[in-house]
């Protein structure tokens, strides 16, 4: 029903998922007693025979809800808050700002990526690729590597945001009193247990330590991309 475009009735519903219009009409109805189950949707009747996807107000911030469904919400993510007399670079806002909306949310990210792979010309995947384009476009790349350079930074975001919510949901699975800078002296431990020959780099890794900052380590990769992106290529003889 997301990507429908329009409302749809229960008949065509029905019709399209193959099931009988009993199945169908039961489906709606707790769609539409449990709106919790939807994520950032709940079912709203356009008309008497007519369903759509509606975004929940209750369980969205301004800023996703104009991610999720900008046409029904004024577009305030295309200027980043900065808080008074930041340096940080404006590129890091806009990754920001979706990382720390995936973290609260980790539902978003699937939202998101499922926009991108199916609705490309969607407003959410033009808005989100017009936010981070433009400060490619900021660091005078060559404009040959504007799509590259602007998709592998989505990817990155939209990837490094979810695991990073993923790992925080798991986390807090374990319960209370667990702790991170144990978990992960753990997991180095059972690195450095790895074979030698097969796995030297894993092992020296281990031997660094895992422990760091979620957001700087996310920030840090996003400069490797923009590096790269600006990296002078070798001038031939």
């Amino acid at each position: 029903m997301r990507y429908a475009g329009r409302p749809l009735t229960a008949d065509y519903l029905a019709e399209s998922l193959r099931w009988t219009y009993d199945r169908t009409a039961d489906a709606l109805a707790y769609a539409w007693d449990r709106p919790d189950l939807g994520g950032p949707y709940a079912l709203r009747r356009a008309a008497p025979h007519h369903f759509t996807p509606s975004p929940r107000n209750d369980v969205l911030t301004d800023q996703q809800m104009d991610w999720v469904h900008p046409a029904d919400h004024a577009p305030a993510w295309r200027t980043p808050h900065r808080p008074p007399g930041s340096r940080r670079p404006h590129r890091h806002d806009v990754a920001l700002g979706l990382f720390d909306a995936i973290e609260a949310h980790p539902w978003l990210a699937s939202q998101l990526t499922a926009q991108l792979s199916h609705h490309p010309t969607g407003p959410v995947t033009t808005r989100i690729f017009e936010a981070i384009g433009r400060q490619v476009h900021a660091l005078d790349a060559p404009a040959s590597s504007w799509l590259t350079a602007t998709t592998a930074l989505m990817h990155y975001i939209l990837g490094a945001a979810g695991q990073n919510a993923a790992n925080l949901v798991r986390a807090r699975d374990l319960g209370p009193e667990a702790d991170r800078s144990a978990y992960m002296d753990t997991v180095a431990g059972a690195w450095k247990r790895l074979s030698p020959e097969d796995y030297p780099f894993t092992r020296a890794v281990a031997d660094q330590g895992l422990n760091h900052d979620d957001r700087v380590q996310f920030l840090a990769g996003i400069d490797l991309i923009i590096a790269g992106v600006t990296a002078q290529p070798p001038t031939l003889q």
